[in-house]
């Protein structure tokens, strides 16, 4: 079981550390991969603002508790987290940019670790984001879920994610 036998090449993860912290436990293999394998974005955040437990860490901060980790993409502090709530348009825009950026990497097997709520407002909000049933099932907490992201319409910017079948969940490690 594990990354290994899902052939993940990248791991994506929230820049929140308990988002890094499932990243590492739910795929080991790869994220013992270094730096440029295991990649940390502030646009993968949970909803910022008012609550303390979505702002992150200082940018050295986290170099120093995940050193397997890159945090090149972030800036030194915090700049999306303000004590006003993020509106859920905002925090679906952010979830596209995160979107975007895995899309139009090299790799094709690639682990996205975030939060529920990023990912309930990317998947039911985005105009310019569609989903099957499955994946824009509201997620419990840790829950893993394998998908295909495909381009609906490059030139346009829209995104397609469905579930993916063939990767049973008894095949990715449990959190």
């Amino acid at each position: 079981g594990g990354a290994a036998s899902l052939g993940i090449e990248l791991i994506v993860a929230s820049s929140l550390s308990r988002a890094i912290e499932t990243a590492a436990l739910a795929f080991p293999e790869a994220a013992a991969a270094g730096r440029d394998r295991f990649i940390s974005l502030d646009c993968l955040c949970e909803r910022s603002g008012w609550l303390l437990n979505a702002k992150r860490r200082p940018r050295d901060e986290l170099v120093s508790r995940f050193p397997s980790v890159g945090f090149d993409l972030l800036t030194e502090t915090d700049e999306c987290w303000t004590e006003e709530l993020e509106e859920e348009a905002a925090c679906a825009q952010r979830g596209y940019e995160a979107l975007l950026w895995v899309a139009r990497r090299p790799e094709s097997t690639i682990a996205v670790v975030a939060h529920g709520g990023i990912f309930h407002y990317l998947l039911s909000q985005h105009s310019k984001v569609s989903a099957d049933a499955p994946t824009a099932a509201r997620f419990g907490n840790a829950e893993l879920r394998a998908c295909t992201l495909c381009w609906k319409d490059e030139a346009a910017g829209t995104l397609r994610l469905e579930a993916d079948e063939s990767v049973q969940p008894s095949a990715m490690s449990a959190v």
